[in-house]
This record gives C-alpha cells, structure tokens and sequence, in this order.
C-alpha cells in the first residue's frame, strides 16, 4: 500500500487539521480498508504463484487470512501513527515501503510456514 495513504492525508486533508485528521482518520482508513484488501490479494497471489489451484488458493485465504488479518491490526495502526505523526510527509512514502518490505517477509514466512505444516501432515 504505499503511497496510498500518504498521499491522501498529504493533499486531501490539509496540515493545518488537528492530530486526529492528520494522522488517526488515514490510519483508520488504512487499517481496516486497505489492510484487509492488502491481504487478501497478497495471500491469493502467493497461493497462486506457488501454483495452487483457484479452490486451493482460496482456501488458504480462509486458512491464512484471520491470523494475519489479527497481526496486521495490532502492527500498523502504531506503525502509522507514528507515520503520519511524526515522519516529514516527504519521507512517509520511503517509511512505508521500508516497512513493507518487513511485512511482506513477515506474510511471506506465514504462507511459508503453514505450507510447511500442510506437507508434513
């Protein structure tokens, strides 16, 4: 997601809005619209890359997506408060892809993982 939520708080929402404006409605926003969005597509494409099936691939978004739905509430709401709260808005797309990169390790190792789980049963 970056860039999404960056660019909307930077130029929708003007920097003279109290904290909540600035910061607390983007992060909201991104929390709990383009987060789960995020995961969805992410969860299928790793499925699918890996070469599942269509019925496969959904079911590891059953499978998948509660768990890391759950951590994606508890990270990111801080990660971009403290975002958009604190880093320049110049800076806050770099922040968010730096984190990114962190998080689609953290996706990839889930899907990793489960996999693994699946084969040794």
């Amino acid at each position: 997601m970056p860039f999404g939520m960056e660019n909307f708080s930077n130029h929708i929402l003007p920097q003279n809005h109290p904290l909540f404006y600035k910061a607390v409605v983007p992060m909201l926003l991104d929390t709990f619209v383009l987060g789960p969005i995020f995961l969805l597509f992410f969860i299928y494409m790793i499925s699918f890359m890996a070469g599942d099936s269509t019925s496969n691939s959904v079911k590891k978004i059953k499978s998948d997506f509660p768990f890391t739905l759950l951590v994606d509430i508890i990270a990111w709401p801080p990660i971009q408060l403290f975002n958009f709260t604190f880093i320049p808005p110049s800076l806050q797309g770099f922040f968010v892809c730096l984190t990114d990169l962190f998080w689609a390790i953290f996706l990839s190792w889930v899907s990793s993982n489960k996999r693994k789980r699946e084969n040794f049963d």
